[in-house]
Order: C-alpha cells, then sequence, then structure tokens
C-alpha cells in the first residue's frame, strides 16, 4: 500500500464513475458523521488461580519468576471509510486509488490476574493497582485514537488487484491494521512507563508504604503533569 497525498489525474471509467457515484451517496446520507469516531468498549477483566512452583506452557518465561503478575491487553478495530479518486487498468491487474474521507475505531481492554492459591492481601492490592492504572489509561484512549488517526483523513491509498472492489477491500485493511497498531502501540508504551514506575515505588508489592492504593493515586498524578 502507498499513501500519497499529490493530486493524481486518472481516467473517470464506467466502473469508477458507479464507485465515485456511491461514495457521495454514502458521504450524504452520513454527511454529519465526524471524520474520525471512537468507541470504548467495555473493559474484561478476570482472575485466574496459577501455581508459580508448576506454570502451564501459557505463561510465558519472563513471568514465571513472579508470584503473580496482571496481563494487559489493549486492542483496537478500526473501519476506514474512503472515496473513490481513480483507477487504471492495464490488462493485467486494475490500479485503484481511494481517498481517505473517516476512521472508525473500537477500543478495548482486556486484563487477567493471575494468583497463586492462596495471596496475601497486599498481593492481591498490588495487582489491582496494576488494573486500575491500565483502566485509568484506557479510559483517555479516545484522544489518543483521534490524535493518531487524524493525520489519515485526506491520504490517498493505492492498491492493485483484479478488481476495483477487491482493491479498495485490500487498501483499506491495511491502512486500518497501521492505525490500530499504531493506537495499541502508543498505549503500550504509556503503559510500560507507567506501570514501572508503580513497581517501582512498591517493590513489586513488597514495600508496607507507600500502599498500592497510594502509589497509583502518586503514578497517575505525576501523569497528568507530563
Amino acid at each position: 500500500m502507498t499513501c500519497d497525498n499529490r493530486p493524481m489525474a486518472l481516467a473517470c471509467t464506467p466502473l469508477l464513475a458507479a464507485l465515485l457515484a456511491a461514495s457521495v451517496a454514502a458521504t450524504t446520507a452520513g454527511e454529519q458523521q465526524p471524520a474520525v469516531t471512537t468507541r470504548l468498549a467495555p473493559p474484561v477483566f478476570r482472575v485466574l488461580s496459577w501455581d508459580p512452583a508448576n506454570p502451564g506452557p501459557d505463561i510465558p518465561t519472563e513471568r514465571r519468576d513472579r508470584d503473580a503478575f496482571t496481563d494487559v491487553r489493549y486492542r483496537c478495530s478500526a473501519h476506514v471509510r474512503v472515496r473513490a479518486v481513480g483507477e487504471t487498468d492495464d490488462g493485467a491487474s486494475l490500479h485503484l486509488v481511494v481517498e481517505v474521507t473517516g476512521v472508525d475505531l473500537t477500543l478495548s481492554l482486556d486484563e487477567t490476574v493471575y494468583l497463586p492459591p492462596s495471596p496475601t492481601d497486599r498481593l492481591r492490592a498490588h495487582e489491582d493497582g496494576h488494573r486500575l492504572i491500565a483502566e485509568s489509561l484506557f479510559s483517555g484512549g479516545e484522544a489518543r485514537a483521534r490524535e493518531l488517526a487524524g493525520p489519515w483523513i485526506g491520504r490517498r491509498l493505492t492498491a492493485d488487484s483484479a478488481s476495483a472492489e477487491e482493491a479498495a477491500k485490500d487498501a483499506t485493511k491495511r491502512a486500518a491494521r497501521l492505525i490500530g497498531q499504531s493506537w495499541v502501540d502508543a498505549m503500550l508504551a504509556d503503559a510500560a512507563r507507567l506501570q514501572d514506575r508503580y513497581d517501582s515505588l512498591t517493590d513489586h508489592g513488597l514495600y508496607e508504604s507507600p500502599t498500592a492504593q497510594e502509589a497509583v493515586a502518586q503514578v497517575l498524578q505525576d501523569a497528568t503533569r507530563r
């Protein structure tokens, strides 16, 4: 896929004209729709019991030296809206150019806390702190998503395929994958920074002071000052 903002002069074939007409109709029908829309899905949270002495094969190697850990997964489902701009057909394949008119993002968070069979209250509280930090970041995820998706509006995407429909599908899928991954990467980078700070303040839950609740409050307060 190629992203290009430069104007292109291409022939308007009957197929392209049909695509353009469909684009105009869709735009007219949904002209009030914002260029970038976001939706936060309810976080999914679960607690699982595990034996650190006998971790299963699904437990990552880097997590096996801990009594407990919290696995956090940020996910983004992206849909890219486009309008047809031009096409060329060399007989072997069709080269289609579309312009991004909108991006719709659904953001989700999946959290799993792994605890030993008889966790202490302090250990439970510490892992709950990781959850609170992850969910606090997630609650502000829509603003970051709009920031990352906004520059895609107006970009031109090209793709080659046997048909205009398949070419458009290929171009939009690739763009959606890039936009979605950029949000996930940004969220994971922010999460790593805050979660590492939390573990540093609490020594992974070993310190009595600050408490998990106090450390979470400090981490989130410091984050708002950045």
